[in-house]
């Protein structure tokens, strides 16, 4: 009988890993790593992925924190490929709590404790979601609640670019999370699975918020967790790749989990909504490539992006 190799994975003792992703943001990624270590939870492990950066940047950060785990990607996969990465590696070493993090925030010293405990208690809560305020002025919202029609693959953010007035001090279950800052268990990604990577980037938290709904699970906001976010949910609304990914990848969601006519209804309504509306020539151009590619089905990475 052939003998199968199985290879043997080290197991943590530590109950927590958080997951970053670098792409040529040294200097965000390096603040991020102090406030974790700032925070008022030790029992945790900081995996850095460094998604391809031109210096590979991953050397400089493990020469000043010999503590963190590097990981590098050769090329640059986007937020999907680049988290998938570190969830694969978060998941071999069995962690029970996982922490996703973009580079660009920061974390209050509490935040780690309010996202896990509900997680702790609730086995229906599958991912945590904290107050997410805008860096530096951290007194306004940047994401707080959502609501979702994911008919229109689409969601509405609660809060954004308010003043946290407490308006959104209550916990509540929400339909979509921010993938900037989110916590979970590793048995709810063995469960609903990673990123998709063929979103690349962007609508990537919207579709997995989608999985959780439909095995059953909940999202919670949590707002006595804070995190603040320097370039903000919205990003720049303005840029040709990003208008391009949004509508390519809203199209990807409804080509997968709408039937045929619920498909039709979509694609009549970005039709109207693109020809109605007066917009800049940069968002217009974006957009309209990526309803046709979307309309294509065409995933991935886009060829013109160099890393």
């Amino acid at each position: 009988m052939m003998n199968t190799y199985v290879p043997r994975i080290d197991k943590t003792n530590k109950k927590l890993v958080v997951i970053t992703v670098n792409y040529n943001g040294l200097d965000d990624t390096k603040k991020l790593i102090k406030s974790i270590y700032n925070s008022n939870f030790n029992e945790l492990d900081i995996v850095v992925v460094d998604n391809g950066s031109i210096n590979n940047e991953s050397i400089n950060i493990k020469k000043e924190f010999p503590e963190t785990i590097t990981i590098r990607n050769k090329s640059n996969l986007g937020f999907t490929g680049g988290f998938n990465t570190g969830l694969r590696y978060a998941l071999s070493k069995g962690y029970k709590f996982i922490l996703i993090l973009n580079n660009d925030t920061i974390l209050d010293k509490n935040a780690i404790t309010e996202l896990m405990e509900p997680l702790k208690n609730d086995r229906k809560i599958a991912f945590t979601s904290p107050k997410l305020l805008i860096w530096p002025k951290k007194n306004i919202l940047d994401f707080a609640t959502s609501d979702a029609n994911f008919k229109k693959s689409s969601f509405r953010i609660n809060g954004h670019l308010e003043l946290d007035s407490g308006k959104y001090n209550k916990k509540k279950e929400i339909d979509v999370m921010p993938g900037s800052a989110i916590m979970t268990r590793k048995e709810i990604i063995e469960e609903v699975g990673l990123f998709n990577e063929d979103y690349f980037t962007l609508h990537e938290d919207f579709e997995l918020s989608y999985r959780v709904k439909i095995a059953g699970k909940k999202i919670l906001y949590v707002p006595s967790a804070k995190i603040f976010h320097k370039r903000g949910i919205s990003g720049d609304t303005k840029n040709i790749l990003r208008n391009y990914l949004c509508a390519r990848n809203r199209c990807l969601f409804v080509n997968k989990y709408l039937g045929f006519k619920d498909q039709i209804s979509y694609y009549i309504y970005i039709f109207k909504e693109i020809y109605n509306k007066n917009k800049e020539k940069n968002i217009l151009k974006g957009e309209i490539k990526g309803y046709i590619d979307g309309l294509l089905n065409k995933k991935g990475k886009p060829k013109w992006i160099k890393d």
